[in-house]
């Protein structure tokens, strides 16, 4: 029965025998395969927010929970989104900042929201106020359904420049 080294060597075609792998050589290799491997896992989950790539992903907000006019914004951590209330109707505003993507939290003291990281600022319409943000948040699709409850498309974002009232949807 042949050995694995004589297998290799017959299979070279100038008959040269590898030399055996050392301990450091395979502990490298190991590393390197299971870093590999990682980021393979990785790359395939993604993020949270891209599960399924559903465009049809909706979060159903229910008609008591919708906010107040000018009262703090409601937030849905699952569904990565605040809604305002505002003169005009409702917005669904993504809860990522436009910087650098992290989660910007409402400040009911400043009545504003605040990202921690970069501290970009943005009013309650998500309109950029301050801070190395280029832009207002992201708009998310939303709809009023028939029972006063608000269905939110969580797949569905907008870039936009600034905040226009045509841009809320009517709630009663």
């Amino acid at each position: 029965m042949f050995s694995f080294v004589s297998r290799m060597a017959a299979l070279r075609p100038n008959g040269e025998v590898p030399a055996p792998l050392s301990r450091r050589g395979f502990v490298r290799h190991l590393a390197l395969g299971a870093s590999g491997a990682a980021m393979a896992l990785i790359a395939a989950c993604g993020s949270s927010r891209d599960k399924g790539n559903d465009a049809s992903a909706e979060v159903t907000v229910a008609g008591a929970d919708v906010p107040a006019t000018d009262a703090a914004p409601y937030h849905d951590n699952d569904g990565g989104f605040y809604l305002v209330h505002n003169d005009a109707g409702v917005l669904a505003l993504s809860q990522r900042c436009t910087h650098q993507g992290c989660t910007v939290p409402w400040k009911s003291g400043e009545r504003r929201f605040h990202c921690p990281c970069h501290g970009s600022t943005f009013d309650r319409n998500g309109v950029r106020t301050d801070g190395p943000a280029k832009r207002p948040l992201d708009l998310l699709a939303a709809r009023v359904l028939p029972n006063g409850d608000v269905a939110v498309s969580t797949h569905q974002l907008s870039q936009r420049t600034g905040y226009d009232p045509s841009q809320a949807v009517r709630y009663p």
